[in-house]
């Protein structure tokens, strides 16, 4: 079926908003508290400064975990995977500090880090379908959704941490309750309602087989743009990043409506005017295909 990019982009941005809105309040609380809590473990502060350092190093490694898993399947299971691990390391956080187990903390901790990783990566996902002149839009407003979260995070400490006392469990491993929470529901959020993916949806946008069908357009453009064409063909000035057409090229029938031409960009783009560009864009494309060996 044909695609509605602009529909697909608008339900993809609404989808992370809520889901970064959550993990912000995720990621703020174990900011927030993580140190004290350690502190509280520990019953001394000289290793106070190791819950932020384990945080980091968790997120660093879970940035290369979520990163391959997005390439490789799309948004939707990278994120929604990286989410829930970090769901299971705020569960682990109040668990040893029910238990009172230093190092059980500080595992829970590294673990606990993969949610900042994909709180940082998902901004990115809102770029996938959007227009070039669009995806610093797209980018930002999915970054404001998770300044949301993050301020309203540390507001909700105190009364997560009454709660959790009622429940038996340490004043300070009540934000982690809630930032647990948060993390699944944004990972819940994201399996459920970010369809299609988007950098699936993406890279559908042109494969070879649409490219064999195009057609043969080079006679109906002026011979300085087919010279720009044969510069770029060949590595000149006007070359191409092959990756970003392939990745971008809005030549498939099925998702037509999802770039519109100037979604093809050029290095440094000719001194045309508009319909000859646009024109060179899509001849180039099509021309590149047709020259490839076999």
């Amino acid at each position: 079926p044909i695609v509605d990019a602009a529909q697909a982009q608008r339900r993809a941005l609404a989808v992370l908003v809520a889901a970064q809105v959550l993990s912000g309040v995720g990621l703020a609380m174990g900011i927030t508290v993580g140190a004290l809590l350690a502190q509280d473990v520990l019953g001394s502060t000289g290793l106070a400064g190791l819950p932020s350092a384990l945080f980091t190093a968790g997120s660093a490694l879970a940035a290369v975990a979520v990163g391959r898993i997005s390439h490789a399947r799309g948004r939707r299971p990278g994120l929604a995977s990286g989410y829930l691990t970090g769901a299971v390391g705020g569960v682990g956080v109040v668990v040893a500090a029910v238990l009172d187990n230093p190092v059980l903390l500080f595992v829970m901790l590294f673990v606990y880090g993969a949610g900042a990783a994909t709180n940082l990566q998902a901004r990115y996902a809102g770029a996938d379908l959007a227009a070039p002149s669009y995806r610093g839009r797209a980018l930002s407003t999915v970054l404001v959704a998770t300044t949301l979260g993050g301020v309203l995070g540390p507001n909700l400490a105190a009364p997560t941490g009454a709660l959790a006392e009622t429940l038996g469990v340490p004043y300070l491993a009540g934000p982690f309750l809630l930032a647990a929470a948060a993390y699944g529901l944004a990972a819940l959020v994201l399996a459920v309602w970010l369809r299609p993916d988007p950098l699936l949806l993406a890279r559908e946008a042109i494969r070879p087989s649409d490219l064999e069908s195009a057609p043969n357009i080079t006679g109906q453009i002026p011979e300085k743009t087919q010279h720009t064409m044969h510069a770029a063909r060949h590595g000149g000035p006007h070359s191409m990043h092959a990756e970003e057409a392939a990745f971008l090229a809005p030549l498939n029938p099925r998702t037509a409506p999802l770039r519109t031409l100037d979604a093809i960009e050029l290095k440094n783009p000719p001194t045309a005017d508009a319909t000859e560009d646009t024109t060179l864009r899509i001849a180039f494309i099509a021309e590149e295909q047709h020259h490839e060996p076999r």
